[in-house]
């Protein structure tokens, strides 16, 4: 039985790292030839913090501009969000203002 869950949101531009991250992050793997997302990906991480079952439910939204529209509705709820960016293309931060 879990004692606690959080949604967490992560957003960025595509091709920022968002899902290598979470996969890394979820199964310890890391896929150097990952596609793009399509939409969203849902992840689920349980871990034990002092002796508690946590759930960290994790939303990884596609990058791109045609899949914004989606944003409104799965925030809801949230608990928390991730901003990534690339520290090598000033546009992946300059488009977290979007």
């Amino acid at each position: 039985m879990k004692d606690a869950t959080f949604k967490i949101c992560i957003f960025g531009d595509g091709g920022v790292g968002k899902t290598s991250l979470t996969k890394k992050f979820v199964a310890g793997l890391f896929d150097p030839d990952l596609k793009f997302t399509i939409g969203l990906d849902f992840f689920v991480k349980n871990l034990e913090i002092n002796e508690k079952l946590i759930s960290l439910q994790i939303w990884d939204f596609a990058g791109e501009s045609r899949f914004r529209f989606l944003l409104p509705d799965y925030v809801k709820g949230a608990s928390g969000a991730i901003f990534m960016y690339d520290i090598t293309r000033f546009s992946s931060l300059k488009n977290m203002e979007d």
